[in-house]
């Protein structure tokens, strides 16, 4: 076979003649079995694989673009392979452009992927994707993109659909021909079915965006293009100098249009780092919804494809959504026009404002829970290990992005078959919007073209001869402007036209000079000149002032284009500027740099809990923004717990009764209808009385006590209460077994409360052995004695983390885990306050070897009799806006505060029980620290470690985290804080670096701020104990390295500092 490889480029921007390199990689899939492996959850020996994938280059290319922008190489390859073809395109600036691209047939033989199912399709005949009105558009019905054979049963269904049903017509032919209409703008989907005698086999799509609404027909929108032409009334302007432009508008016969025009005026060198590619035309006919909401087939073929139900990317309905003003809104009830909050890209974090254009509503079957919080069909686009895809491709482990620009790690998955009401949103110029506090996607697609150094951004009109003149005052940056003029008229005709708008000076200063500093820097301030008229050798003479910092018309004198460097010396906190003027002759240019000086730049994350009673002062941070989140703290807290709980699997006798024992409390306290499995408890007890752990295996003792306390009327008991007793009084018995065997007889109600006080007199007892004497002793009635013994293990062995409490004992951490699982089933029936954080560590917390399911269920058994019932509301009061909120099930809101709105918030109307958790930011005043972790750092240059560096220079920063096992689970942020003479990379690979081993993006850059995410369980690049990124020096000086922080998101007070140090740039 033969393949062949081409550059991917824009329809109307090819880049012919650009130099292409690049290699092809056969990657070929070794499945070995290396052992066997003991399931502890549900006692069962699977075989374990290793998957080993062998990569060699078997080709290695370089070339020319031709002038199509394409670039052809042809190449053998063989069965049971498949290919990875890497390219590097370099533009005429040297920058490097990467694409990587798999080939082959399902990449054969990768565990990760399926290959072995039939897809069908309606494929648009010939080269064509887009159509004019009145053209003609052949579809054939593929199996595998091999198109059905004319001796196939002929029995074809075809329908068309935008915004619903818009014909359909039975045929014979596995082609379906028809004439695109003016009706069918901007688009339309058709769709077939195709009867095979027994079943029916739908056609699926030809775009990701448009999935089982079937394939998307397009306009070919270029004959509704108009010509825009700019001039301008100089070829070069002066900064601060006033602009006047003349627009011309015309159709494609050269008549004048009258048309309204946007204009916009960024700095050309923010495309450098991100080009535009705004499209008028493609954004006025983008794609419309097919409207379709679900299909039924009554005889409907077996599929082995990945599962895609419910394709249209959607989310069920209460899905919250993050509003412009902060407030938070279900999904289906947001409305057109309707603004909500998003960011800007992914790599700021930059939250902006963006308007609802179009809202969508659906049927489907199925969908996913992630983490218990986001429903979601599998099909829908989310923002996932750093880049878009499907939903339902993540997995456990994958890392998701929140509202809070965080790295949040997916611990949970779980698939729901059910037919439900889905909802999305067309969001303006974004595409994207934060659902449940995620970033996701609208499928709608977009272009980035949201600037902060915009110098314009103005609307006009042409008139009847299609002109207009536009002026304006351009600001005082020396750069060359790029102004982007868009037209579009009532008839949505449109066009745009790009052109440069250069500013200079005949003479003119560049500074080198960061805006930041801290405390004790020295920084050192370069200065050049520029200009059309200078030549080298041109003597430049220089006044340097500022009052700030003691310079009194300091007189230098360089070559033109030569720096000057002048140090500014040890700079202390406030706010500088400096005067910088270069002559020659009659020449003369003067700039001001303004910068601040610092204290610190080094914060921590402060999560504070208030339990809301009137009059309570809620803490924020003084200077930035501050997040609110209100949670219910009524019944509706445990829903989602108790919910997961009914709905587990597992033939387990702890996943069967405490399932049924959840379904009961739900039926009980949430839904009257809520259907109870039947459970068969007789094939998990023994004819000795004992219970089982599963229907083959032998009587578990501490497993049958357990149980008991729960569920013992669902078996024999009065052989359950005979093997306890055999146990309590055999010789043989340990003292554990004694202990356990009378909490097993209190839970089946038998009298043992004399022997149950008795042997709580030991002053020998492990920490478990206690929690069960306590535990007996509350089951049988004796409360104080419970609690007596409760708090005693309380004050020995609990350990606070913020909202986290738990009991530290035993040789790990599944010994911790159910130790605190029974401390928090005591705290929950004495009422004890610790209950809320032991209950908290539960939920976050799992180990490989522990089921703690019959302890949650016991936990919620006694914890919902004492909780409010019904949901809670609240009114919100900002800035004399109000929001009415109703928390049901264990929902939150959440609302994003300045520090003066914060001061003036009002909470009213309050019914029931809420709490309210703030979380902010603070300054490092006391570098506390904490034993569960801990970060060093080093910088290295060229392979060896040091602090010094010269200008020109890419320093690799090192960073070290360390997290112990004992350390609680879940997410760390690691918070470097570069020198102010030093600037972090973006795109390591445009300046060839190509050691990948150890790299990591940071999932922030807020200045000299470098944050980094990690789950606590962080593997390291092989033979290696640190990450790094990498910086570049921007400025000569020497600068102070503050410490790099580790923290806990889940614990803020585990958080830990590595030493400070200060670095050189000469």
């Amino acid at each position: 076979a033969k393949g062949s490889l081409w550059s991917v480029v824009d329809e109307e921007e090819v880049a012919p003649n650009t130099a292409i390199k690049g290699k092809i990689i056969q990657i070929i899939w070794h499945k070995n079995e290396i052992g066997e492996e003991y399931d502890y959850i549900n006692k069962v020996v699977n075989k374990k694989y290793k998957y080993e994938k062998e990569e060699k280059v078997i080709h290695e290319m370089s070339g020319l673009t031709d002038a199509a922008g394409e670039f052809t190489y042809e190449f053998e390859t063989e069965e049971k392979s498949y290919y990875q073809i890497r390219l590097i395109a370099i533009d005429e600036q040297g920058n490097n452009y990467l694409s990587t691209q798999m080939y082959g047939s399902s990449y054969y033989g990768n565990p990760y992927s399926s290959n072995n199912y039939e897809y069908y399709k309606l494929a648009i005949k010939g080269d064509k994707v887009k159509f004019k009105v009145d053209e003609s558009v052949i579809l054939e019905f593929t199996k595998n993109n091999d198109i059905l054979s004319s001796q196939e049963k002929k029995d074809y269904l075809y329908y068309k659909m935008r915004r619903g049903l818009v014909d359909y017509s039975l045929s014979t032919e596995p082609v379906y021909e028809f004439n695109f209409k003016d009706s069918y703008i901007p688009n339309i989907y058709v769709s077939g079915v195709w009867f095979d005698g027994e079943k029916y086999h739908q056609s699926g799509s030809n775009n990701w965006y448009s999935s089982s609404s079937g394939t998307s027909i397009r306009y070919d929108y270029s004959e509704k293009e108009l010509n825009v032409e700019v001039t301008s009334n100089k070829e070069e302007y002066a900064p601060g100098e006033d602009v006047e432009l003349e627009v011309k508008v015309t159709n494609q016969k050269g008549n004048p249009v009258a048309a309204t025009l946007n204009l916009s005026l960024v700095d050309e060198a923010f495309f450098q780092l991100s080009e535009d590619w705004a499209d008028i035309l493609a954004s006025v006919y983008q794609l419309e919804s097919a409207g379709l909401k679900t299909t039924y087939a009554s005889h409907e073929a077996l599929s082995l494809a990945p599962d895609a139900s419910g394709m249209g990317g959607c989310f069920v309905a209460g899905t919250q959504i993050k509003m412009a003003d902060g407030s938070y809104k279900n999904i289906e009830e947001i409305q057109i026009g309707d603004e909500i909050l998003t960011f800007s890209d992914p790599l700021s974090k930059k939250l902006v404002r963006a308007k609802v254009l179009n809202t969508f509503e659906h049927t489907v079957y199925g969908y996913y829970l992630i983490n218990g919080k986001l429903r979601v069909t599998p099909e829908h686009r989310v923002f996932v290990n750093n880049g878009w895809q499907m939903i339902g491709q993540s997995k456990v482990g994958d890392y998701l992005l929140d509202e809070f620009g965080q790295r949040v790690k997916i611990e949970s998955i779980e698939r729901f078959g059910q037919m439900v009401d889905v909802y999305n949103l067309h969001i303006e110029k974004y595409h994207t919007y934060f659902a449940e506090g995620f970033f996701v996607h609208n499928d709608k697609g977009g272009a980035r073209e949201d600037f902060q150094d915009t110098a314009l951004f103005k609307m006009a009109k042409t008139d009847l001869f299609g002109r207009a003149t536009v002026r304006f005052e351009l600001p005082d940056n020396i750069t060359s402007w790029r102004i982007t003029t868009q037209a579009i008229n009532k008839d949505i005709y449109a066009g745009r036209e790009v052109t440069a708008l250069p500013v200079s000076l005949p003479l003119f200063i560049n500074s080198t000079l960061p805006d930041k500093f801290l405390e004790g820097d020295s920084p050192v301030m370069q200065l050049r000149t520029y200009g059309e008229t200078l030549t080298s050798g041109d003597v430049i003479d220089y006044e340097i002032s500022s009052e700030a910092l003691d310079l009194n018309k300091i007189v230098k004198q360089t070559e033109a284009f030569d720096a000057l460097s002048v140090a500014l010396g040890e700079v202390g906190v406030g706010q500088y500027e400096i005067s910088s003027t270069a002559k020659k002759g009659e020449l003369e240019d003067t700039l001001i740099n303004k910068f601040a000086v610092a204290e610190s730049l080094l914060t921590k994350e402060v999560q504070d809990y208030y339990k809301y009673e009137s009059g309570v002062e809620i803490s924020g941070s003084a200077t930035d923004r501050t997040t609110l989140v209100f949670m219910d703290e009524s019944i509706g807290q445990l829903y989602h717990r108790l919910l997961r709980l009914s709905w587990q699997y597992g033939d387990r006798l702890d996943q069967r009764v405490s399932k049924v024992a959840a379904q009961k409390l739900f039926k009980q306290y949430f839904s009257k209808e809520y259907k109870v499995d039947n459970f068969n408890s007789a094939t998990y007890q023994e004819s000795k009385g004992g219970l089982t752990l599963l229907p083959y295996s032998s009587s578990d003792f501490e497993l049958s006590a357990k149980v008991a306390s729960i569920a013992g009327a669902e078996f024999d008991k009065v052989s359950l209460s005979k093997y306890f007793y055999t146990k309590l009084n055999s010789e043989e018995s340990s003292q554990e077994e004694v202990i356990i065997s009378l909490y097993g007889l209190a839970g089946l109600g038998e009298p043992v409360l004399l022997p149950i006080q008795n042997i709580a007199t030991l002053e020998d007892v492990t920490v478990k052995e206690k929690l069960y004497i306590a535990l007996a002793a509350f089951e049988i009635g004796d409360r104080e004695l419970g609690r007596k013994l409760y708090l005693e293990v309380m004050k020995e062995n609990a350990e606070e983390l913020d909202s986290y409490v738990r009991i530290k004992t035993g040789k790990d951490q599944d010994d911790v885990l159910q130790a605190t699982s029974l401390a928090a089933v005591l705290a929950a029936g004495l009422n004890d306050p610790y209950h809320k954080g032991l209950w908290s560590y539960l939920a976050d917390h799992r180990t490989k070897d522990v089921l703690i399911n019959l302890e949650e269920v016991n936990y919620l058994t006694k914890r919902l009799p004492t909780l409010n019932v019904g949901p809670v509301s609240f009114t919100v009061n900002v800035d004399g806006k109000k929001y009415k909120k109703e928390l049901e099930n264990g929902q939150n809101f959440k609302l994003d505060l300045l520090p003066e709105q914060l001061a003036r918030l009002k909470i009213e109307d309050v019914q029931g029980d809420i709490g309210v958790t703030s979380i902010y930011q603070e300054k490092v005043t006391d570098q506390a620290f904490s034993q569960y972790v801990s970060v060093d750092r080093q910088y290295y240059v060229d392979g060896q470690q040091v602090n010094h560096f010269s200008a020109g220079d890419i320093i690799e920063v090192r960073l070290y985290p360390q997290i112990s096992v004992d350390s609680v689970d879940g997410y760390y942020q690691i918070t470097d804080i570069l020198p102010s003479g030093l600037k972090g990379v973006t795109r390591p690979y445009s300046i060839g670096i190509r050691s990948w081993c150890g790299l990591r993006y940071p999932y922030e850059i807020n200045d000299q701020k470098i944050k980094f995410g990690m789950n606590k369980n962080w593997q390291p690049c092989k033979g290696l104990n640190y990450f790094k990124y990498y910086a570049r020096v921007a400025a000569l000086g020497e600068y102070r390295a503050e410490p790099v922080t580790i923290q806990s998101s889940n614990s803020p007070s585990i958080i830990n500092y590595s030493k400070a140090d200060s670095v050189q740039i000469k």
